[in-house]
């Protein structure tokens, strides 16, 4: 099971600094302060206002039979500080995690056999964070943290699970949409649509494109954009866009000879991350880490990936 440290979001999506120099050089990477915490694989993050948190996932080396982390760190651009409130759940890894005004939501996930657990446990419930109080949201009767469970869903005469892990997640409208992702070898493209006025999930209109698992997404003003990934046997090339009502595929991310594409062989890729800058370019969506040290970047008005410096 491939996994990847996804700290690195931490200084990819808040700090980024562009020293222009030529097409193929744009861009200048720079060490932040050194996150303090316990190193984590498959770690989950999100941002709010200037504030970027870090959190869950995975670490072979934990003393105890545990490996699983519940710990979140945050950053602020210049300090690294523990998250005083664990995640009220036993730790996972491969989760997802969106923000609807002043709440995160993190959840879904997986658990495997070898930690204990009797089978792997795979995951589809989301639990609330207050970022106003820095507290995991509890219900003020049963005085348990408050969660939200994504509810089987029916297709045909078969209750479908929407569990998952290594999946997608964002907000489009004051709504919150997570999905694809794997279970247990089986790759989906399926996406669900939570409501936090209702307090109440609905299964949306599926990508058009292949299912895939370690996906990216971004988003550049009103497109949602979702990306690489694997289906378990290769890397994901197809791209789809996201208008906040339904879902369409681009052109996928393949060398065609002769054309202005001809290098693109290097970009796709399973397990990377996902970031947005606006300097020099105009708002663009950059991809690094994964299966390469490359660093892509995406116009979105240009339709087209541009190398940028390395990691």
């Amino acid at each position: 099971m491939k996994k990847v440290n996804f700290l690195c979001l931490i200084v990819l999506g808040v700090f980024f600094s562009a020293c222009h120099s030529d097409e193929e050089t744009w861009g200048d990477w720079s060490k932040e302060n050194t996150y303090p915490g316990d190193y984590r694989v498959s770690a989950t993050s999100f941002q709010y206002g200037n504030v970027v948190y870090v959190g869950l996932g995975y670490n072979s080396e934990v003393k105890g039979p545990d490996k699983y982390l519940n710990s979140f760190y945050k950053f602020d651009g210049k300090n690294w500080e523990s998250v005083t409130d664990s995640f009220p759940d036993k730790g996972r890894e491969g989760c997802a995690s969106f923000v609807i005004g002043d709440t995160a939501y993190v959840g879904a996930g997986y658990r495997a056999k070898s930690n204990g657990e009797p089978l792997d446990t795979y995951y589809s419930d989301f639990y609330k964070f207050d970022l106003k109080n820095g507290r995991w949201a509890i219900d003020p009767v049963t005085k348990k943290a408050l969660k939200t469970d994504i509810a089987p869903y029916v297709q045909g005469d078969e209750k479908v699970s929407c569990k998952f892990w290594a999946g997608i997640a964002f907000e489009y409208n004051g709504k919150g949409y997570v999905g694809t992702g794997e279970v247990n070898g089986r790759y989906s493209k399926s996406i669900f649509s939570y409501n936090p006025k209702t307090g109440t999930w609905s299964l949306g209109e599926g990508m058009k494109g292949d299912p895939r698992a370690g996906g990216v997404v971004f988003k550049l003003g009103t497109t949602v954009i979702v990306c690489l990934g694997t289906d378990g046997s290769k890397n994901n090339v197809g791209v789809e866009f996201f208008n906040g009502i339904e879902w369409d595929s681009k052109e996928p991310i393949v060398d065609r000879d002769g054309e202005w594409n001809d290098d693109y062989s290097g970009i796709a890729r399973s397990y990377a991350v996902a970031f947005t800058s606006d300097l020099d370019y105009g708002l663009c969506g950059y991809i690094a880490g994964g299966s390469y040290n490359t660093v892509w970047r995406y116009s979105l008005d240009e339709d087209r990936w541009h190398e940028v410096e390395h990691f």
